[in-house]
């Protein structure tokens, strides 16, 4: 490669979307930040590098076939031949997690990093320099400088996602932030531009002729807490970035000293959840298991303790939420029925959990949602929903489980 001897220091930019803004005066911007230097550079932002007490999810070298990949698999002495879209046939959901490729690329290559049901593509094209999310920024940078051997790191760490491209002595750093809008329809409070999130099955696919991946690696971070549900516990698909580190998972794991880790889906139930727990859980290190689910269906007697007694066979103790209370289409009864089989699961297992629908009743009771610790969506009609907590609501579940789970604070306090 043409190493070239000038530095590329930090280059910040700041974009703000103002089309469609329908009248909305945006409490956040959406911004993204990128810049290039050479590795020497000390205040060069190595995410991966530094990530505290890592832990490997799954890795692969490509001098065999890979089991985990149903598509048919080329190898040559550069590692997989790329000439068609592969799929890693494991499901993630994980809030802080990296995969890294190590790839050998051609002078014409334009490789794509995908995320499988979620629509966005991460393109790295050679020969016109260009790193690219999606239909945002077009990047342009001399880290891509021809034929050689490349290290793509894609990151996923709660609503940011940071792409990371190295060459032999260069590297490139991109920075996305995901921002939501708050609620729906007359609910929304901030006008969001999404990034990526990062959901479900990574893959990958070229544009024009193959080139070789060596090796791919899955990796976290040890955590002694590890939350799981659907979009509940994944606030990042609903929180406004300006106010995200006070939705109640953030406010959770901070206080737990930030020795936790979420695994959060949207649309999810019990079944989905098992898809990837196995995939996630065994290899965190965790000493509590917190879960809240229910609002999607699936809540059954059978699946609920299929759940609990794979954590439980971890050696991991569970503790299994109340949903909090919510409304969908002017239903405002169906949470109690499902905390009730919970009350049910927690009495068969002998296991704790936080109430968290007492922290979004107007009383204090779980009888009667407190329309105030909601997100509103007006989907049109009758259609409007509560049920994503707000700041209001995520500061109460917070005080909630600290009445609730003390003994998971304390755990993690005395770690420190």
């Amino acid at each position: 490669m043409n190493h070239l001897l000038k530095t590329y220091y930090k280059c910040w930019t700041y974009t703000i979307d103002n089309d469609s803004m329908g009248g909305l005066n945006p409490q956040t911007f959406y911004f993204n930040l990128s810049y290039d230097s050479y590795l020497k550079d000390n205040e060069l932002d190595n995410f991966v590098e530094n990530r505290k007490n890592p832990v490997t999810l799954y890795e692969h070298k490509f001098d065999k076939v890979c089991p985990d990949i149903s598509q048919s698999q080329t190898l040559n002495s550069n590692g997989l031949v790329v000439d068609g879209i592969k799929k890693i046939n494991r499901y993630y959901s994980l809030s802080d997690r990296t995969i890294t490729y190590d790839c050998h690329f051609n002078n014409d290559t334009v490789a794509l990093f995908e995320f499988l049901d979620d629509n966005a593509i991460v393109k790295v094209d050679i020969k016109n320099h260009i790193v690219q999310l999606g239909s945002l920024e077009i990047r342009k940078t001399h880290v891509l400088d021809g034929e050689g051997d490349y290290k793509i790191c894609l990151t996923k760490y709660y609503n940011k996602f940071i792409i990371d491209v190295y060459s032999s002595s260069k590297h490139i750093q991109m920075i996305y932030y995901h921002d939501s809008n708050g609620g729906v329809g007359d609910g929304v409070v901030n006008y969001g531009r999404g990034g990526t999130m990062c959901h479900d099955y990574y893959a990958f696919d070229v544009q024009g002729s193959p080139y070789e991946i060596r090796s791919i690696k899955i990796e976290s971070r040890q955590a002694d807490v590890v939350f799981y549900g659907d979009s509940i516990t994944e606030p990042e698909s609903y929180f406004p970035a300006a106010t995200f580190d006070y939705s109640w998972t953030r406010l959770m794991t901070r206080k737990m000293n930030n020795r936790a880790v979420v695994s959060g889906r949207g649309g999810t139930n019990v079944p989905e959840i098992m898809y990837r727990i196995g995939n996630e859980l065994p290899y965190l290190g965790a000493k509590y298991c917190i879960i809240t689910i229910g609002t999607n269906g699936g809540n059954t007697e059978a699946n609920l303790s299929a759940l609990i007694e794979y954590v439980l066979s971890l050696n991991i103790t569970p503790i299994l939420n109340h949903i909090p209370c919510y409304s969908h289409c002017g239903d405002a009864e169906s949470y109690k029925a499902r905390n009730f089989q919970i009350d049910g699961i927690r009495a068969k297992y002998d296991i704790k959990g936080v109430d968290f629908d007492k922290a979004t009743s107007l009383n204090g009771d779980g009888q009667q949602i407190d329309l105030n610790t909601m997100w509103k969506e007006n989907y049109g009609g009758t259609s409007i929903y509560y049920h994503h907590p707000n700041t209001v609501g995520a500061l109460r579940m917070l005080n909630q489980s600290l009445l609730d789970i003390p003994e998971v604070y304390e755990y993690t306090k005395t770690l420190l």
